[in-house]
């Protein structure tokens, strides 16, 4: 059976991953400093995920524009 709402299917599915990566981390760590520092991060891969973090952070930053923008027009009120 084909899904219905695909797009907002897969958005969400990947947002909720992305949530529970960030709980876990929190939960495991405590903080992404500790993560880092912790014997079972592989220092090599530190800038990459850098990098990495900061286009998400551009990538999401325009996600809440655009989403708030739709919200607010759509449903009225300030959402943020």
């Amino acid at each position: 059976m084909a899904q219905k709402f695909p797009a907002s299917d897969e958005f969400i599915v990947w947002a909720h991953s992305l949530s529970g990566m960030l709980t876990r981390i929190r939960s495991d760590f405590g903080t992404v400093a500790e993560m880092v520092e912790h014997p079972a991060w592989d220092e090599g891969k530190t800038r990459y995920a850098l990098s990495l973090v900061k286009s998400l952070h551009n990538h999401l930053a325009q996600i809440d524009e655009e989403l708030s923008t739709h919200v607010n027009e759509k449903y009225g009120g300030e959402h943020r």
